[in-house]
């Protein structure tokens, strides 16, 4: 008798068992969940949003609102993002509006300091890097009143050297050769290409004739 009485109270708790994975399944988890997409590869600003980009994700939201609910291959990624991430309404934006926005920028050529420091051998296209400014303060001094960005000097006499971080997280287009030939990671690599804003790019081509150029690498 007693075993039986045990028989009906295990069917009875594996009957409520899948009655409560069923709501839970059909209730709880489908009233806090939003299909997203997410990139299955790592992507570049101004590239076109393509499908094969994307995957779609389910996750623990109750809202879809932030999230970029619609594929549109008139859309570009607004900024470099990573494998991985859940792409938002704000990371895209149209074609017409990437456009505008190179308009409004210059690809500018930046020559190392001393190109053998082991820094040049790591760096590459699309690499993210640091770009700093050195130079004699006196030359400068009028220029660097006007970067406003972070700084050292040497010493607090009118001989003092003045460096600058003049661009931060910035994305090599290109490098380059002594002898201008494009060349890939672990070579020697003198100039670079990057992107920057027009103010930006005038402010550089004046600093070039005073001081010298150096990075760090991000990534």
């Amino acid at each position: 008798m007693r075993f039986q009485r045990n028989i009906y109270i295990f069917i009875i708790a594996i009957i409520i068992y899948f009655i409560l994975i069923f709501i839970y399944k059909k209730i709880t988890v489908n009233n806090n969940c939003t299909f997203v997409y997410s990139l299955i590869k790592d992507v570049s600003k101004g590239d076109k949003i393509l499908e094969s980009d994307l995957k779609i994700i389910k996750i623990f939201d109750d809202s879809n609102e932030k999230y970029m609910s619609l594929y549109n291959e008139e859309n570009c990624y607004k900024n470099d993002y990573c494998h991985g991430t859940i792409m938002l309404k704000n990371m895209v934006i149209s074609n017409e509006e990437n456009l505008k926005a190179k308009v409004n920028n210059e690809i500018i050529s930046i020559k190392l300091n001393l190109p053998e420091d082991s820094a040049s051998y790591q760096i590459e296209k699309d690499s993210i890097v640091n770009i700093f400014y050195s130079a004699k303060l006196s030359d400068v001094e009028n220029m660097f009143k006007t970067l406003n960005k972070s700084s050292v000097m040497s010493n607090d006499f009118e001989n003092a050297y003045v460096t600058i971080k003049l661009l931060e997280n910035i994305k090599i287009i290109n490098c380059f050769d002594k002898l201008g030939n494009i060349i890939k990671k672990g070579n020697c690599i003198e100039t670079i290409l990057v992107e920057v804003s027009k103010e930006e790019s005038i402010k550089i081509s004046n600093l070039k004739n005073y001081g010298k150029f150096s990075i760090s690498i991000i990534k």
